[in-house]
C-alpha cells in the first residue's frame, strides 16, 4: 500500500477501494501508456493486465488528480480472487487491521470524538464534533461503510462516518454490519434495520439521514427499501456516494470505463467475486441486493447521488438516479469531471464535501 496523507477524506476512498490507495500526490503527472483496444458489452472478460486500455488524465482536473489517474491502480490485486474461506478472511484481516489502526489518528486529527457502543447486538461507532452547533446536535447521520460488502468492517468501519461528520458538522453513527464469508446477505440489511429502529427511540425520523459509499451506498438504498416495507418511517435524507446499485455486470460503464477507473478497475476479478459471495446464490435482481430494481413509487427520502466520469459505477449511480426520478422521488445527481470511484483525496473533494454539507443541512435543518 502506498503512503496516505491526512488530507480530509482520503480514507473514505481507501475504505471503498479494494486495497488501492487513493492518496493525493504532489508529483507531476506521468505520461499514460497508449490506449489499447476497447471491449464492448458482451465481449470476453479481461483476465490480464495488458488487456486494459488507458488514457492520459484530462487537462480539466487538478494536478494531484492527474498524477493519480496517470499512475493507475493495482491491476494485479483487482484480478486476484480469493479461492477459499481462509483467503477471504485473510484479505479482511489485512485491510481492516491496516485501516482500523488509523481510525483514532483520524479522529484526533479531525477533532472528532469517537465512541464504540452496541445497539441490539450490532457494534456501532458514534462520531461527534468537539464543537457541534445546537441545531445539529439533535440530528444524526447513519453511515454505512464501503468495501464490496466484504472489507472495511471492525475498527475500520467508522472511517467514512468520521469524514461525513467532519464535512457536515453532524454527528454520525457508523454500523459495523456483518459481512461474508461468515455472514452473507441479508445480514447487513438486518443489522442496519436494527440500528435504525433503535435510533427512532431517540430521534424523529426526519432528524436522521443515511449515508453510504460504494457497497455502503447500495446497502443504504436497499436498507431504506427494507425498513419502508417493514412499516418503519423513512429517514429525512440519504447520501449515496457512487452506490453499488446493481451487483451484476449490467450497465454501460462496467464496460466503457473498464481499466480507466484506477480504484475498481474491473468487475471481472475481486469485485465480481465480492458480489457473488455477498449474494450467496440469491438472484442479483433482488432489490435488496441491487436496489436499482426497487419500487420507489411507494416512498423514498430525498437523495444526493455522487459519481465521476472515470467511476466504474457511473452507470450504477446514473441508473439509480433515473429510477428515483422516474418514480417521482426527489433526487440530485452530481457528476465530477475526471473523478474515479470514491474520490475523496484530491482538491476536487472539497466542493463534493460542501455539496454533502449543504444537502444535509437543507433536509435535516428545515424540519
Amino acid at each position: 500500500m502506498r503512503k496516505r496523507s491526512y488530507y480530509p477524506g482520503a480514507a473514505i476512498c481507501a475504505a471503498t477501494a479494494l486495497f488501492v490507495s487513493c492518496t493525493a500526490v504532489d508529483a507531476p503527472a506521468a505520461e499514460a501508456e497508449p490506449p489499447a483496444s476497447t471491449k464492448a458489452e458482451g465481449a470476453d472478460t479481461v483476465t490480464e493486465a495488458e488487456d486494459f486500455r488507458s488514457f492520459a488524465a484530462p487537462s480539466t482536473v487538478s494536478a494531484n488528480a492527474a498524477a493519480y489517474l496517470n499512475r493507475g491502480g493495482d491491476i494485479e490485486r483487482a484480478l486476484n480472487v480469493p479461492q477459499s474461506y481462509e483467503e477471504w478472511k485473510e484479505i479482511q484481516s489485512e485491510f481492516d487491521g491496516m485501516m482500523g489502526g488509523m481510525v483514532n489518528v483520524f479522529a484526533r486529527t479531525l477533532s472528532i470524538g469517537l465512541t464504540e457502543q452496541n445497539i441490539d447486538g450490532v457494534p456501532v461507532y458514534f462520531a461527534t464534533p468537539e464543537q457541534v452547533s445546537s441545531e445539529k446536535a439533535g440530528k444524526i447521520v447513519l453511515s454505512l461503510h464501503g468495501g464490496g460488502y466484504v472489507i472495511g468492517g471492525g475498527a475500520a468501519s467508522p472511517i467514512e462516518g468520521l469524514f461525513i461528520t467532519y464535512a457536515s458538522g453532524f454527528p454520525s453513527v457508523s454500523v459495523d454490519y456483518r459481512m461474508p464469508p461468515d455472514h452473507p446477505f441479508p445480514a447487513a440489511i438486518e443489522d442496519t434495520a436494527k440500528v435504525y429502529e433503535e435510533l427512532l427511540k431517540t430521534y424523529e425520523p426526519e432528524d436522521i439521514a443515511f449515508s453510504g459509499a460504494s457497497a455502503g451506498g447500495g446497502l443504504a438504498a436497499a436498507s431504506i427499501l427494507h425498513i419502508r416495507d417493514q412499516g418503519l418511517p423513512l429517514p429525512g435524507a440519504v447520501v449515496l456516494n457512487t452506490p453499488w446499485s446493481d451487483l451484476d455486470k449490467i450497465g454501460d460503464t462496467y464496460f466503457t470505463l473498464e481499466g480507466l477507473d484506477p480504484v475498481l478497475i474491473t468487475y471481472d476479478g475481486l469485485l465480481g467475486a465480492m458480489a457473488e459471495i455477498y449474494a450467496d446464490g440469491e438472484d442479483m435482481k433482488n432489490p435488496l441486493l441491487s436496489p436499482v430494481y426497487g419500487d420507489f413509487e411507494t416512498g423514498f427520502p430525498p437523495s444526493l447521488l455522487i459519481t465521476g466520469t472515470r467511476d466504474l459505477f457511473l452507470s450504477n449511480t446514473a441508473r439509480l438516479h433515473r429510477a428515483l426520478r422516474d418514480a417521482g422521488a426527489s433526487s440530485d445527481l452530481l457528476v465530477f469531471e475526471g473523478m474515479w470511484h470514491g474520490f475523496n483525496s484530491v482538491p476536487e473533494s472539497e466542493p463534493h464535501q460542501q455539496e454533502v454539507k449543504l444537502f444535509l443541512e437543507r433536509h435535516l435543518l428545515s424540519q
